[in-house]
């Protein structure tokens, strides 16, 4: 979502459509949002932050 170049909203949704099909064939239950719907969601985890900075050459 950093880069300047993305993919096709379809194929965006299609990737997430067969990770979701992936994820339920190996017992997870899986829920989707609106496609392009944000959430704000606050994570905190002990430990030093693992971040990684995003740089396009």
């Amino acid at each position: 979502h950093l880069s300047l170049s993305k993919a096709d909203p379809e194929v965006t949704k299609l990737i997430f459509n067969n990770a979701e099909k992936r994820l339920e064939n190996t017992g997870y239950k899986t829920w989707q949002t609106p496609f392009g719907y944000f959430l704000d969601l606050d994570l905190k985890a002990p430990g030093k932050s693992l971040a990684r900075v995003f740089k396009e050459f």
